[in-house]
């Protein structure tokens, strides 16, 4: 088996927050999506059949959406058939996946690469990856309108803020605020994207690091942005950490500990 960068990455002897170590590896199953991606991988090894468009068909996201994310749209405003229309959430991870090096589309099914090979039966070393890939997605503006591509290693660091302050609801502000606090290339976004409406790294910083992996990931619970009548202003998300951040991530003290950076900006080199 081959070793991966990733293989090091969230690990107790290379970061400040890493993920704790468990000997019976269905544990790291409960991360939704490492669950509903470790589920894709069982399924693709048949060939994971697909719509002449290539995306999954209906059977696929019904036996796929339990496992995963949970979409507010889908929750609240349910429609006849699951399709990734029905799903924006489902229809980003899908998106997200075009770019893991995992599956490859092979005559109308999706297939694995030998990467996916690897990962698949390792719930653990897959845990590990998909962090990683999140971490390179959130270097990237391939998924959303805004061009900062500098954040380096945020997940760690903010890991460590969610540590520290998340045992009850904070704003996303707030965290961005933080994080602008001790990276550089974010803190010049942050001071110079406030606009009359919305400050766009805090947009920002929220899809992509709060939404897209501490909240696909289940480490923190969520109260969804809205309109405040009585203090008359727009709340953003504010969040807090749940119960399965405590129980599968650790954080190394002291929090000066060096957070290693990663610069790889390619997933595909790690084949």
């Amino acid at each position: 088996m081959n070793d991966y960068i990733s293989d090091h990455f969230w690990t107790k002897d290379e970061d400040t927050a890493y993920l704790k170590d468990f000997a019976d590896e269905n544990v790291y199953l409960e991360m939704p999506l490492v669950n509903l991606i470790y589920r894709m991988l069982d399924m693709a090894a048949d060939g994971l059949p697909l719509t002449k468009v290539g995306n999954p068909t209906i059977a696929v996201i019904e036996e796929l959406y339990p496992l995963g994310p949970k979409d507010y749209y889908w929750e609240n405003f349910p429609r006849k058939k699951m399709t990734l229309s029905a799903i924006p959430q489902m229809a980003i991870i899908w998106d997200y996946l075009k770019y893991a090096n995992l599956f490859r589309k092979y005559k109308g099914t999706l297939r694995l690469t030998r990467l996916g090979k690897e990962m698949k039966g390792h719930p653990k070393r897959l845990a590990h990856y998909l962090f990683y890939y999140t971490q390179e997605m959130a270097n990237t503006s391939l998924m959303d309108s805004c061009e900062f591509t500098s954040f380096n290693n945020a997940l760690n660091h903010v890991a460590v803020l969610l540590d520290t302050y998340g045992n009850e609801f904070r704003s996303v502000e707030f965290y961005a605020a933080k994080y602008a606090e001790v990276e550089a290339d974010f803190a010049f976004f942050y001071e110079t994207s406030d606009s009359l409406y919305f400050n766009l790294a805090v947009s920002c910083f929220n899809i992509r690091i709060m939404e897209r992996f501490f909240n696909w990931m289940g480490f923190v619970e969520m109260i969804r942005s809205h309109y405040d009548k009585e203090q008359k202003k727009y709340i953003l998300e504010q969040y807090k950490i749940s119960p399965l951040f405590r129980k599968l991530i650790g954080i190394n003290r002291p929090e000066s500990k060096e957070v290693i950076p990663i610069w790889i900006n390619n997933p595909s080199m790690m084949n």
